[in-house]
């Protein structure tokens, strides 16, 4: 669940070129403190190829210092169809009351995927 310090709506009616701030209990005007419905997080296994490559040396009598590079790149999208525009929805059962919903599933995100890369440092005793 999410909430929100204020939230302005207003609605427009091409056929008369008119933006109306009114009536409340049709969800225009000014919010203050809407709580805004929310939903759970719908997010798929991501698959990866990795890579790494590295240098492994001794450090004395059984460790060894070990410094590489990695690459992880996400093969697949973990976020789900967006199901519906928007980050807040208009509820026309109850006009005032708002239904919002992740940026993921908004469709504002597009495809998502997991991809990370980096310096990878290790000291290690006992050989490994």
């Amino acid at each position: 669940s999410a909430t929100a310090r204020s939230l302005a709506t207003s609605g427009y009616y091409p056929q008369y070129d008119a933006e109306l701030f009114d009536p409340r209990f049709m969800g225009f005007g000014t919010f203050n403190r809407t709580g805004l419905g929310g939903g759970e997080l719908e997010l798929d296994t991501s698959f990866a190829a990795v890579a790494e490559a590295g240098i492994k040396r001794g450090a004395g009598d059984n460790s060894s210092f070990y410094i590489g590079l990695f690459l992880n790149y996400g093969l697949n999208t973990i976020n789900a169809e967006a199901t519906a525009p928007g980050l807040v929805r208009y509820n026309a059962n109850s006009p005032s009351d708002f239904e919002s919903q992740g940026a993921l599933s908004s469709g504002y995100a597009g495809e998502l995927r997991l991809i990370s890369y980096g310096l990878k440092l290790r000291f290690a005793f006992g050989g490994f």
